[in-house]
């Protein structure tokens, strides 16, 4: 009988395994997929070598195994929170974002903006500044205490979740957040007056996955063009937002699997009548092979930095040419 039950409790982990990680499997990495898949597998073959063999510890040795794999693998709390804060990191909010789509949950994302928040960061002596995030946190939770949470994406940015789609009413939260950020914030002899800026977007209607929040969260973030205190995605031009989305991953793409390309066109000497040189010309094919001009994306690589990566690309390309061909074959 204590076999019996041993094995049926092992037959009900494994069933329950097997339904998690199918129910789940489309909010998981393919290695996190392959990982569980592989720790499901051993535990049904330590079960059925331990079954041949009963006085060979196979069984605990399975167990021991998997319990040390998942402690490694286990994110540690503070990877996804702040605990001086106790608010969760943007890690945590793209987790917890994930976590609602795959079970199908309408929810509200507000995203909060502080304007010069860098410089405050800089100018404010690390107390004030600690106080003055603090203060905003709090200011936050006190409004949204049940089915909400809050998260800090960096130093001046903060996203709310609601999950109580039909109980929370948008339009009174955002008011509310609108008044309590719109306050004349003072920490010992200073007076600050604080412009902060909010986009709200709506789960299946103006958002359908992750991927769409947090390029939305950037393009707001970073676009200082939104002079209005208070923005619905939808009313955000979203054509531009998927192009500049779908630059930055073609350019990322083309750094990773080497789809940029240097073509050489040629200089030619109406005096001399002959070649004088060339010119590097840098050109970029997205994941479907399709070429990407380059006034569309050198525009976005001198935003985000990698224009400093492809400019290494481009002169280790030329200096490689120059090395492997005959430059008295060009005269």
């Amino acid at each position: 009988i204590g076999y019996l039950v041993l094995y049926s409790c092992g037959a009900i982990y494994i069933a329950g395994a097997v339904g998690s990680v199918h129910r789940y499997r489309k909010s998981l990495e393919k290695y996190d997929f392959i990982h569980f898949t592989g720790i499901v597998i051993a535990m049904v073959i330590s079960i059925i070598l331990q079954r041949n063999s009963p006085y060979v510890r196979v069984m605990c040795f399975a167990v021991a195994m998997s319990c040390m794999d998942l402690s490694f693998y286990i994110q540690r709390p503070e990877d996804l929170y702040y605990p001086d804060l106790r608010v969760f990191n943007f890690r945590g909010f793209k987790m917890i974002v994930d976590y609602l789509f795959t079970i199908k949950k309408k929810f509200y994302v507000i995203s909060i903006v502080m304007d010069d928040a860098s410089f405050y960061e800089s100018a404010l002596g690390k107390k004030e500044r600690e106080n003055l995030e603090a203060c905003i946190i709090s200011g936050l939770k006190q409004k949204f205490k049940n089915h909400c949470s809050i998260f800090k994406s960096n130093y001046g940015h903060y996203e709310v979740i609601i999950r109580d789609y039909k109980g929370v009413n948008l339009a009174k939260s955002i008011e509310y957040i609108k008044a309590q950020i719109g306050l004349r914030w003072g920490f010992s002899s200073i007076d600050l007056d604080l412009s902060f800026r909010l986009c709200s977007m709506e789960s299946y209607n103006d958002v359908n996955s992750i991927s769409e929040i947090t390029d939305l969260i950037d393009y707001f973030s970073i676009n200082k063009n939104f002079k209005a205190k208070y923005l619905q995605a939808n009313s955000l031009d979203l054509s531009k937002l998927h192009s500049k989305s779908y630059l930055e991953r073609a350019i990322y793409d083309g750094l990773k699997y080497n789809r940029f390309e240097v073509y050489y066109q040629p200089l030619y000497s109406a005096i001399d009548h002959k070649l004088s040189g060339a010119e590097a010309l840098l050109r970029l094919r997205d994941n479907e092979g399709n070429f990407v001009s380059p006034e569309d994306f050198i525009p976005i690589a001198e935003q985000n930095g990698t224009i400093f990566e492809i400019g290494k690309f481009v002169f280790e390309s030329v200096c490689k040419t120059l090395s492997e061909i005959k430059l008295e074959d060009y005269q």
